[in-house]
């Protein structure tokens, strides 16, 4: 009797302590909700309309202390109301009748499978507020063709987008600071996708076989390119490794068929995964730079990458001028003109400098030596984009030297003049 008390007083204190636990989570949902003006009754909602119902059947999904579920009967388009905070576990997993969903600002988290294998769901909007999007949330999701996320997500849970075939391009907000394993894996119309600044890492299987793929850029501060990253990424014709990576992993780049050029910003890793470039044996070449250092001679082959021009500079990565140039306003005193660089290729981000000059004679052309026009001289503190016409210049032709820059390099252009100055 004694054992059988003991026993009844700590499934009773297991009780209280679930009971708590499960009050607090409440009071935090329903102050959320207050804190949006909105307190949401628990109960059955109308998919169509998101206004409360008595049916609990395929026109009504439940709403439970802010968090959205059994929603997997929704027919066509259903309307989440404000004052939702996350679509919970499941909610949606498994429809093969919910085409589209309209989701309130007050939605923070978009929960574990929640739209898993939602086979038929072709548009969802992510609210400015969003925070997490959970393990294979979208995973499946193959009619899904586009997919929006704000600046506030912090998170992307594992496989969140795995088998999004229909996803051409995805941007990633520099806000996100946690990205799961094989998140963007079979995703095999994904043509682009821009990865946070911030990011240390490419995560494991994350551009598995995505097979139109065909560029990507690699933030400047990734160190490691986990295992399986790009495996069987076949459209991808080069990749440029950031100047910190020090691992590449397993298979990171096995059967990307395609990949002919990979240029090294740093020195060689101190870790190369088994069979990391092994079916681009002997046809894909690496590009390191002048002052590399761990790499072999040229002519020499490494992890079946072959280095015929060890030692160079990847020239191709840096900031190069394409067209475009021009200067904008009027040459008149006191009046202002704006340089606009036009278009540049390079490695990362483009930087632009300026520098203006007073000329004797007219240039009519872009000039692409590095050097300004002849008859040109340089006018002092003149370095900004915009620059005011003195007095002191009437009668010349005025240019301006543009230089842009990366982490590669640096090139510099001399727009065509205008004026005279009047």
């Amino acid at each position: 009797m004694v054992t059988v008390g003991f026993f009844a007083r700590k499934i009773s204190v297991i009780a209280v302590a679930a009971a708590l636990v499960m009050f607090l989570l409440s009071a935090t949902a329903q102050r959320a909700n207050a804190e949006n003006g909105v307190v949401l009754a628990n109960g059955s909602y109308a998919c169509a309309t998101g206004l409360p119902t008595g049916q609990d059947d395929k026109t009504a999904y439940k709403i439970t202390d802010g968090v959205v579920s059994d929603g997997t009967r929704c027919v066509g388009a259903v309307v989440i109301p404000e004052g939702v905070t996350s679509i919970g576990f499941g909610a949606f997993a498994g429809s093969f009748t919910l085409n589209s969903i309209i989701l309130p600002a007050s939605v923070k988290s978009i929960g574990g499978l929640a739209f898993a294998q939602a086979s038929y769901l072709t548009s969802i909007n992510i609210p400015a507020g969003m925070e997490s999007i959970g393990t294979k949330a979208f995973y499946g999701a193959n009619k899904l063709t586009a997919i929006t996320l704000p600046s506030g997500v912090t998170t992307i849970g594992d496989q969140a987008f795995y088998g999004a075939i229909a996803v051409t391009s995805i941007n990633i907000p520099d806000s996100v600071t946690s990205i799961g394993g094989w998140a963007f894996s079979h995703m095999d119309s994904l043509t682009s996708i821009t990865l946070p600044t911030s990011l240390t890492s490419i995560g494991e299987g994350w551009f598995y076989r995505n097979y139109n793929l065909a560029s990507i850029t690699i933030p400047a501060g990734v160190t490691s390119i986990q295992d399986q990253a790009f495996y069987g990424a076949s459209k991808l014709g080069s990749i440029t490794i950031p100047a910190g990576v020090t691992s590449i992993g397993t298979q990171a780049f096995n059967w990307a068929e395609k990949l002919r050029r990979v240029y090294f910003l740093g020195d060689a890793p101190t870790f190369i995964g088994d069979h990391a470039f092994d079916t681009v044996k002997g046809v894909a070449h690496a590009h390191i730079t002048a002052r590399a250092t761990g790499f072999p001679s040229p002519g020499s082959t490494w992890n079946y990458l072959v280095f015929d021009d060890a030692g160079e500079t990847p020239a191709a990565l840096k900031a190069t001028y394409v067209k475009g140039a021009t200067l904008k306003g009027s040459a008149k005193v006191n009046k202002s003109i704006t340089v606009s660089p036009g278009t540049w290729k390079g490695y990362l981000t483009v930087f632009y400098t300026y520098q203006w000059y007073s000329c004797t004679a007219a240039s009519n052309k872009v000039l692409t030596t590095g050097k300004p026009a002849p008859k040109c001289k340089l006018i002092k503190g003149a370095t900004k984009a915009s620059f005011t016409v003195s007095k002191n210049l009437k009668g010349s032709f005025l240019g301006a030297l543009i230089t842009g820059t990366n982490s590669v390099g640096n090139s510099t252009v001399f727009t065509a003049t205008v004026g005279k100055v009047s």
